[in-house]
């Protein structure tokens, strides 16, 4: 079992969530509580992913074997997520807010779309399934535990190639995330509109914040600056116009990625956004094996 950092306690008390199997046991029991129980705990493998987000939080990937209650073999596959411990007042960054929106938008989001005419709305939405979920307080603050489905082996979908990652998506990768980005917006808009009040943000007010909150206006402005320098040089400083084009238009989306105003959330496109979206955290399920680079 690899040891990993996702350290729990209070106070001066701390242990590793997963030095020992005690707390994950405990997730898979409560899990398979609903399902077809659970007779015997056969493996265990755990695998640190690193740290996210100015180590905002640290990430495993986990598989247990085990057997259910007719003694059939059974194998989960999850990935944890464990925040550090922060004061309530300056708890920000994805994946708190990615916690917050799992805790309580979610749910009603996915109810409304269960429970809508279109049978396959539930489909809209393609992001990992959630497992478990809980915020724990201590005295210098509170932290999350957040377990979801391994997608690379409950779905079989795969990460994007290195080449992918450094040259940018092609046209393919590019039309699939739109289309599924559009997806999400077009049903959080139905939900929105299903409402019988504007008071959107009265129940779930972290919908409010903006999509970059770990990054300054500056600091985006900087990085866009170094990577026009970059370019140039690249061009014998002859930058060509479609490249300057797009510069400029990063420049306006940087404008844009401020805390938005009433107006703009009062609007009646107005939708719920899934932040700020990195190549790295896209993972696409192919028809057959894509060739890798």
């Amino acid at each position: 079992m690899g040891l990993c950092s996702g350290k729990l306690g209070g106070g001066g008390d701390c242990v590793d969530i997963l030095e020992t199997t005690a707390w994950i046991r405990g997730v898979v029991t409560g899990h398979q509580a609903k399902r077809k129980g659970l007779s015997k705990f056969c493996k265990f493998s755990f695998e640190p992913l690193g740290s996210h987000c100015d180590d905002e939080e640290s990430s495993h990937t986990i598989s247990v074997a085990f057997l259910d209650g007719k003694g059939q073999p059974r194998e989960v596959n999850w990935i944890i997520g464990v925040s550090k411990i922060k004061n309530p007042s300056i708890s920000h960054g994805p994946f708190n807010a990615e916690c917050q929106a799992r805790k309580s938008f979610l749910p009603d989001f996915s109810n409304f779309l269960c429970n809508s005419r279109y049978k396959r709305a539930i489909f809209l939405v393609n992001i990992p399934d959630l497992i478990y979920l809980e915020e724990k307080t201590y005295l210098t603050g509170k932290r999350f535990h957040l377990v979801v489905e391994n997608v690379l082996i409950t779905k079989k979908c795969r990460r994007l190639s290195p080449s992918l990652l450094q040259a940018g998506l092609d046209l393919t990768h590019l039309n699939v995330a739109l289309a599924t980005l559009a997806q999400f917006h077009a049903a959080s808009l139905a939900w929105k509109q299903s409402l019988q009040d504007d008071s959107v943000l009265d129940v779930y007010p972290f919908l409010s914040k903006p999509p970059c909150p770990m990054m300054s206006v500056e600091e985006r402005q900087d990085l866009l600056l170094k990577y026009k320098m970059v370019l140039t040089k690249l061009h014998n400083n002859q930058l060509p116009e479609r490249l300057a084009l797009k510069l400029d238009y990063l420049e306006q989306v940087n404008q844009k990625l401020t805390e938005p105003d009433e107006k703009e959330i009062s609007h009646v496109l107005a939708t719920v956004g899934l932040g700020a979206v990195s190549p790295l955290d896209l993972a696409f399920h192919y028809p057959f094996a894509p060739s890798v680079n």
